[in-house]
């Protein structure tokens, strides 16, 4: 595990919890609610740890058992964390049937159950029982993005462990752990989340695309430009989502230093190229681009034509940056 998320982690308040209890009396089940799928991951592996080793080391025998996924007491029905279900999981019936047996070696039995916000009402009622009575020797560990579809049969059994969003600062650090050239810009971006974080992270061409996107806020001058663009892959089907939310970002950008706000900007590595940008838009016509921007957005979701989208779009910022 990289050595800031460890640190991250075993400051948490959630962790703080967890050991707490493991050194007197430990619950029989926990939910770990956080949607950043990384930090989520972490504690859940950690909590593993901690049940089977007071340091959760991570390097004697039995940390090293758990790592490699060979303890036979630990049972994990989706550790890809696709959603449970009844038909594919097998595992989830293993569940039921043998929490009220002990573990093979001795000590405690664990089930890691994954993606619990996505489980049906069938499949969490069918866990119900196993959660309120389980043997003396059976410990739940839960994850979820949220507990908005969690049922509250559920949540009554559960301890439930909230795990915030980071710091920039500690995203930061995490990047610069994992080798990161774009720490500062990618920490920003990220808004907390280490998911997010490592998508962009492990991308190659993110700043390519963040540059075509620079290029035609400087190039598109005329409404005789749009059609050059127009089919451009940056607008097509697959692309225009990022797209739109990039010019989101550019906008807010070109604002802050509009308003002499450059430590606030996002992309800090394109300061170069939005400087001149921002002189080219009144601080009038810039929040009218930002609602195009967000409309398109809710176009897309829409499920509008790529290409209509993006000539409104391109034609819409021309008029407004014309106007004002």
């Amino acid at each position: 595990m990289n050595e800031v998320l460890h640190r991250i982690l075993v400051e948490s308040d959630a962790w703080r919890i967890f050991d707490g209890e493991m050194r007197r009396r430990p619950f029989h089940a926990y939910l770990v609610v956080s949607d950043d799928d990384v930090l989520r991951e972490g504690m859940l592996q950690l909590m593993l740890l901690r049940i089977y080793c007071e340091s959760a080391c991570g390097s004697c025998a039995e940390c090293r058992k758990i790592l490699s996924g060979s303890k036979p007491d630990i049972v994990q029905p989706n550790p890809d964390g696709e959603p449970l279900t009844l038909g594919k999981h097998k595992l989830l019936e293993k569940v039921v049937e043998d929490t009220s047996l002990g573990s093979f070696e001795g000590g405690k039995k664990v089930y890691v159950l994954r993606s619990m916000h996505e489980a049906s009402e069938r499949v969490q009622n069918l866990l119900l029982k196993s959660l309120e009575e389980p043997a003396p020797s059976v410990v739940f560990l839960l994850g979820a993005n949220h507990t908005g579809s969690i049922l509250p049969t559920v949540l009554s059994r559960v301890k439930t462990l909230s795990l915030p969003p980071l710091s920039a600062k500690d995203v930061r650090s995490w990047l610069e752990e994992e080798g990161e050239a774009q720490a500062e810009v990618i920490a920003r971006l990220a808004s907390g989340n280490l998911t997010v974080a490592k998508a962009i992270h492990g991308r190659t061409d993110y700043f390519d695309k963040l540059q075509e996107v620079l290029d035609w806020f400087a190039a598109c001058k005329r409404s005789r430009d749009v059609m050059h663009y127009i089919y451009a892959p940056m607008w097509s089907k697959e692309q225009i989502g990022e797209t739109l939310s990039m010019m989101g970002r550019v906008v807010q950008d070109l604002l802050y230093i509009q308003c002499g706000r450059q430590d606030a900007v996002t992309y800090q590595n394109k300061l170069s190229a939005l400087l001149p940008l921002a002189g080219e838009f009144s601080p009038r016509a810039l929040p009218q681009v930002m609602e195009l921007v967000e409309t398109a957005k809710q176009k897309v979701a829409a499920y509008c034509g790529a290409a209509n989208i993006a000539d409104d779009l391109m034609l819409g910022i021309l008029e407004v940056k014309s106007k004002w």
